[in-house]
């Protein structure tokens, strides 16, 4: 049985040099159409993908990119760590072998005896000795009408067997650990960046006042116009439309005092934490949220954003509301799969565990 890339300190050679320019040309092409998207592990891949197309015709050894290369490539910052931002095996390797079966179809009807296969190129470590990454060429199986028997050299799995499918059963079920952006990270929109500067507002004594007024103007606005709907309708008189805009503004307003004001302030007092409204993100800023915390004896509303790797797929896994499955909890989605790939969300540890995903 093959060794993982991690244990497996020679790299494999191209197999054919000359096939090369099209192996990765089929693999840019793949990512292109069918995996489009923002997530972490396919920004890292094209990034990849987009390097070695640069240099599709040079020997191998020039084909292959340190964490810090790709990371920049990915249009990440020159100080980030770039070995602990690409994650490898908890991101990009779930995320591949997600999807592998996809580019290895398409190779196929491109007629290629080769298909693309990501690598990792591990070191004995310490200065000088980085991981590279590379792509390579990897022989077609002799089964061509699945492409599922195939062998997973990335991995180092071999022939399917008991022990394999106890592996990923515990796999599939292991936590994922949540990282929290930093509060600046998270682009407001314009009238959510007056009240939140620097992504926080502290609630010190009249500002404390000041919410506590907020939500009594709340409550009693929707009063006063209930009081004054009854007082007009309780005479008899017909229907007209004027009556009805009454009836509706009576049941309207209430209900939206209620439900854009009060509940969720109760919520994020309640549960520390809630979901951050739509209207208060930059336009196609991801889902972020609104927690609350101590400092000293202030209190601290700040903007944040969880997220993490799905542990099943490799995509990336943000919170969101729970309803209508988890009423009340806040729970990670997967950014491709947010309907079956769900995690829990501790605040405290930074921990979640799965709580759906898809048989094995």
């Amino acid at each position: 049985m093959n060794q993982t890339t991690d244990n497996h300190p020679q790299t494999p050679a191209d197999p054919v040099k000359e096939v090369m320019p099209e192996v990765i040309q089929c693999f840019v092409d793949w990512l292109e159409v069918e995996c489009k998207s923002d997530q972490k592990a396919y920004r890292i891949l094209k990034a990849l993908g987009q390097e070695s197309l640069k240099k599709k015709t040079y020997p191998q050894d020039n084909r292959r990119f340190t964490a810090k290369e790709i990371a920049v490539s990915a249009g990440e910052s020159e100080d980030i760590d770039a070995t602990r931002w690409i994650d490898w095996k908890k991101t990009v390797e779930k995320y591949w072998n997600a999807r592998k079966n996809g580019l290895i179809d398409l190779a196929m009807k491109r007629g290629l005896k080769y298909y693309p296969m990501i690598h990792r190129n591990s070191t004995p470590g310490g200065p000088g000795n980085e991981a590279t990454y590379e792509i390579i060429a990897e022989s077609m199986p002799e089964n061509e009408t699945k492409s599922e028997n195939i062998a997973e050299p990335i991995l180092g799995i071999g022939e399917k067997s008991k022990s394999e499918s106890s592996e990923k059963s515990n796999e599939a079920l292991e936590t994922i650990q949540y990282s929290r952006s930093n509060t600046s990270e998270v682009k407001l929109s314009w009238w959510a960046r007056i009240i939140f500067r620097k992504g926080e507002f502290k609630l010190d004594r009249w500002k404390f006042w000041l919410m506590l007024f907020w939500v009594l103007v709340l409550i009693m606005v929707p009063l006063f116009f209930v009081y004054l709907g009854f007082f007009s309708l309780i005479a008899p008189k017909p229907i007209t439309t004027q009556v009805l805009s009454i009836l509706i503004m009576m049941i309207v307003i209430p209900l939206w005092a209620w439900y854009d004001g009060v509940k969720p302030l109760t919520i994020l007092f309640d549960d520390r934490i809630k979901k951050l409204s739509d209207s208060m993100l930059a336009f196609k800023e991801k889902d972020a949220q609104m927690e609350v915390y101590r400092e000293g004896d202030i209190r601290v509303i700040r903007i944040v954003r969880y997220s993490s790797a799905c542990s099943i797929c490799g995509s990336d896994v943000y919170l969101d509301d729970g309803s209508p499955d988890f009423p009340r909890r806040m729970v990670g989605r997967c950014a491709e799969s947010p309907r079956e790939h769900i995690f829990s969300f501790d605040r405290v540890t930074r921990k979640g565990a799965v709580l759906r995903s898809p048989p094995l």
